[in-house]
């Protein structure tokens, strides 16, 4: 389920005390937390995940945009939606809210599953060997993902 969820969300304690409540605990550490007065599992929850040692926190949101249609004219698209916190309006954006759009997309840059492979790669061709293998590759994108090298 963790693979359908892509849309970061802030730690439940960065909201005011109240606003979110646990809703449940599942195995490996899952938690859900749903909006106050709400036992709902809609948009506005936020599922918390453990990933290499952190806890990370997703909105339950779909991020896919498709467009055109089998019926169409159009040819099938889809794309995946950057995350945002702020008000595209700017009404009431605050320093705080700024600083949670930053920290989604450098998550939602970082934590996809191609960095690894591709930092890796170009490292890899400036200071060791302009050739590497493809295990030394992964080797080394296992290393960039886990923060753990032997």
């Amino acid at each position: 389920a963790r693979e359908l969820l892509r849309i970061g969300a802030p730690h439940v304690a960065m909201f005011d005390a109240g606003t979110y409540s646990s809703l449940a605990s599942g195995p490996g550490g899952v938690e859900v937390f749903v909006r106050a007065g709400s036992d709902q599992l809609d948009e506005n929850a936020i599922v918390a995940f453990p990933v290499n040692g952190t806890t990370r926190h997703y909105f339950n949101k779909a991020s896919t945009v498709r467009i055109g249609s089998s019926d169409s004219t159009l040819t099938p698209h889809s794309f995946r939606n950057p995350p945002h916190f702020m008000s595209f309006l700017f009404k009431g954006a605050t320093r705080h809210s700024a600083v949670d759009e930053v920290e989604a997309v450098l998550s939602h840059l970082f934590l996809h599953k191609n960095v690894a492979p591709f930092q890796c790669r170009r490292l890899i061709q400036r200071f060791v060997t302009s050739n590497p293998s493809p295990t030394y590759i992964r080797r080394c994108a296992e290393a960039f993902t886990s923060g753990e090298h032997d």
